[in-house]
């Protein structure tokens, strides 16, 4: 084989080469693109549901925190009041009532009695 047929076999097979690369290259550059699609669709409904579950969990959370802060607007005052009528139940039981003012002392106690009820 001369100089100048080995040139064409050689240019012959690089061009075959060089089509067989190209095509692979462009089938694998669109099983990627396939596969990217189909990637950004999951995270785009991964993504959604996290959201709602986020957007779910903000409002459980507020709720609970608003139950929180009524039940402590209602319960302090409650616990205020009951723990100033047991003193002065103890107070009556143990003999120190109506030592310096029995006006303020009778006042007073009706006072905790009603605010405790009230």
């Amino acid at each position: 084989m001369s100089t100048a047929e080995a040139a064409v076999v050689v240019a012959v097979m690089s061009a075959a080469l060089l089509l067989i690369t190209g095509i692979s290259v462009e089938l694998l550059r669109r099983r990627s693109v396939r596969q990217l699609e189909v990637l950004r669709s999951d995270y785009q409904r991964d993504l959604e549901m996290f959201k709602d579950n986020l957007t779910r969990t903000r409002k459980v959370d507020s709720k609970v925190e608003e139950s929180q802060r009524l039940v402590a607007f209602y319960r302090d005052p409650l616990l205020r009041s009951a723990y100033d009528l047991q003193s002065r139940i103890y107070n009556i039981a143990h003999g120190y009532s109506a030592w310096r003012d029995p006006e303020y002392f009778r006042l007073n106690t009706l006072f905790l009695i009603s605010q405790f009820f009230g």
